[in-house]
């Protein structure tokens, strides 16, 4: 028996998604959904959709906890900033203007300012 079932309704909406998205990754996600779901045992999905098994069990747990919203979320693609660009900008002035005048500004001493 198997561990996870979907109704018709949420197989349509995951073609669908297939259909619309631009990412492969996202795609090849959502493809390897529709086959699992489509019917397909484990290992006829991961021969189907070139992949291991685990990674099969990991897209379709990954799914059913998340919700197909969450699932095709990107994901972050940035560096975490914790400053904004403006606050970055004031930050480092000072260090331009006194590495300018010919001062060796140190990294110590931005973190330093950074972590006050």
């Amino acid at each position: 028996m198997r561990k996870y079932l979907i109704n018709a309704e949420s197989y349509q909406e995951i073609l669908e998604a297939e259909k619309a998205t631009k990412s492969k990754k996202v795609s090849k996600k959502l493809s390897i959904l529709l086959t699992r779901f489509g019917g397909k045992t484990i290992s006829e999905t991961a021969k189907q959709m070139n992949c291991s098994e685990s990674r099969v069990k990991r897209t379709v747990a990954e799914y059913m906890q998340s919700g197909l919203q969450e699932f095709i979320k990107p994901k972050q693609k940035e560096n975490h900033r914790n400053l904004t660009i403006e606050e970055e900008k004031a930050l480092l002035s000072r260090f331009e203007e006194m590495a300018s005048a010919g001062k060796i500004v140190e990294v110590k001493e931005i973190k330093q300012a950074f972590d006050a």
